[in-house]
């Protein structure tokens, strides 16, 4: 929403839609509503997390949280698993979710950093894939440890580098369940 007079501009916090991310933001909403991931590539400068925030201002917030996780290089499975647990309540037996019957948007930024072990394998990220495609991982409490949790009302949006040039890719088992497209650098006008 603008400013009235007697507000102060926050030109650093201020989003400017182009064209396109009105394309992506449109995309992202039909998705949305098919209850379909999505995961936005693109080099540094593309708008992929701004296009994230525009999409999430959109958002019913007394209905719907979002819960933004950063991904680094030093980002382990337990730090992810714990930034979700934080957010999750328990609704019956092993089954977690939003409080207050909410659902929750996952804003996964920059999912390519996670460090690569030398098996090639990204662990972070086959959990991220094992929270998308079975709705849930394993607990880490001691007395609870291999059985599985439940976890309910999730939604998932995700940006990423595009690899290459010494930037990782993210595992095909974990993209496979995203509709992934390119955001390109917005136009100079």
């Amino acid at each position: 929403s603008y400013p009235t007079h007697s507000e102060e501009l926050d030109y650093a916090t201020l989003l400017v839609p182009t064209v396109d991310s009105t394309r992506a933001l449109y995309l992202m909403d039909c998705f949305f509503k098919l209850k379909k991931p999505v995961l936005l590539c693109g080099s540094g400068g593309t708008s992929k997390t701004s296009t994230a925030e525009m999409f999430f201002d959109k958002l019913d917030r007394d209905r719907m949280l979002v819960k933004r996780v950063n991904f680094s290089f030093a980002t382990t499975p337990s730090m992810f698993q714990l930034a979700i647990d934080g957010e999750l309540d328990k609704r019956g037996g092993k089954n977690f979710g939003p409080p207050s019957g909410k659902s929750m948007m996952v804003f996964l930024d920059d999912m390519s950093m996670p460090e690569v072990n030398k098996w090639g394998d990204q662990t972070t990220n086959e959990l991220v894939r094992q929270l998308v495609e079975t709705k849930g991982y394993c607990f880490l409490d001691k007395d609870k440890r291999g059985d599985f949790k439940i976890i309910e009302d999730l939604a998932y949006v995700g940006a990423m580098n595009q690899p290459g040039g010494g930037k990782n890719d993210i595992p095909n088992r974990l993209k496979r369940h995203f509709f992934a497209f390119n955001m390109t650098v917005p136009p100079v006008a």
